[in-house]
């Protein structure tokens, strides 16, 4: 890999929009070379494209200017969007792309690190004017700005009236230019894919967009109830590049070493303990970001993290709750922590309530939903693989 999706994508976009006969060969050419790779990178973008090629077909259709090669790139990008290969005399004796496959295999072969290249087609165009930025050592000042100008941008990006939200920022520690700029994106977006869109957008590199991830975990455990934008967003971002959920998994292994850290609160915990939840259940992260936990040795604020954690997920449907616990179910490596949730189930999510209920109704209620709790934890235990002790 060399470059980004995107960067493809972005190409196919603009083919698709002169759709000359040069045009369909470019981008049968680009499909029979990295279409396999684009729809394990970006399957929703591959959908859209298939989408788009389709009603460019019907309006080709309709003035009687659909061409024959044009057919045949639509019946490739179908079959690539349901996974169906064929393989024909043409794609064996097509040796026009070796030397370039030569070449590329020299590139990567020579790379230091695993990164692709985050640069889109709009990049190319406008490097007059923002320069190669991807390049090391060729930093762009945007024609001599000073720093007055830079903010003036950023406060630009964040929407205009929303300049606010830069003084939230300040208060919530966001002390370089790039968290403010996500911080900004994260809060003042309308939904979570008008969010997922403009991050996207900022074209981050690998390393910047850890701090990603990072910014929408502290602005969740900072909200006075946990809002599911966040756990929606953060599922969108993990499924998006792995990277996001590497870093999601690392942030919540800091909160594990150090319960007792200063804006700990119950409010956070709780918070923070939903978000993993939502994560967990839509199948973005695994139940082995737990496995570093010591069930036997908790702190009050890990026991609330923990009680509010598997409630929430015991609460989803029959299905998702047998496919959340079978995924560590055979592994030998985490045997520990199946025994370690087998514990945390009937040490603390049994325990009876101190507190006496004052109606025969309540306790009736309380009773029920004691039953039920032990059904679904019965069912989660039988899920993971463990016996019980």
């Amino acid at each position: 890999r060399v470059v980004h999706a995107g960067l493809i994508y972005d190409i196919i976009h603009r083919l698709l929009k002169r759709l000359s006969t040069l045009d369909v060969e470019i981008w049968l050419l680009l499909l029979k070379q990295c279409g396999w790779r684009l729809r394990e990178d970006d399957p929703a973008n591959l959908k859209h494209i298939v989408r788009a090629a389709q009603n460019r077909a019907r309006e080709l259709e309709e003035s009687k200017a659909l061409s024959p090669r044009f057919q045949v790139l639509l019946d490739m990008i179908i079959d690539l969007k349901n996974n169906k290969r064929r393989r024909s005399k043409e794609d064996s004796i097509d040796k026009r792309s070796m030397p370039l496959k030569a070449w590329l295999g020299k590139i990567t072969a020579s790379r230091a690190g695993g990164n692709e290249l985050q640069v889109g087609f709009a990049d190319f165009l406008s490097i007059p004017e923002k320069g190669r930025w991807w390049l090391t050592g060729a930093a762009w000042a945007g024609g001599g700005k000073n720093k007055r100008g830079q903010q003036q941008d950023l406060e630009k990006d964040a929407g205009d009236g929303e300049s606010h939200l830069l003084d939230l920022a300040g208060e919530m520690r966001m002390n370089t230019s790039l968290r403010k700029n996500v911080f900004c994106v994260i809060m003042g977006a309308t939904d979570y894919l008008d969010a997922y869109s403009k991050l996207i957008k900022l074209r981050l590199t690998s390393v910047q967009s850890r701090e990603v991830v990072r910014i929408l975990v502290n602005c969740c455990g900072s909200e006075q109830a946990y809002n599911p934008y966040y756990g929606y967003l953060a599922q969108k971002l993990c499924q998006h590049d792995r990277t996001h959920k590497f870093t999601c998994q690392l942030t919540y292994w800091d909160l594990f070493k150090d319960w007792s850290k200063e804006g700990n609160t119950m409010r956070r915990i709780t918070n923070l303990a939903l978000l993993l939840a939502h994560l967990i259940t839509h199948f973005s992260v695994s139940l082995s970001v737990l496995k570093v936990v010591e069930f036997n040795n908790l702190e009050e604020n890990a026991i609330v993290f923990f009680y509010s954690l598997f409630r929430k997920i015991l609460g989803a449907k029959d299905a998702t709750l047998v496919s959340v616990f079978e995924r560590i179910a055979y592994s030998l490596d985490l045997e520990d922590l199946r025994d370690g949730i087998w514990y945390f189930f009937h040490q603390y999510l049994l325990v009876k309530s101190t507190a006496e209920a004052k109606s025969k109704e309540l306790k009736m209620k309380k009773k029920v939903e004691r039953a039920r709790l032990r059904q679904r934890m019965k069912l989660a235990t039988k899920a993971m693989g463990h016996k019980g002790k």
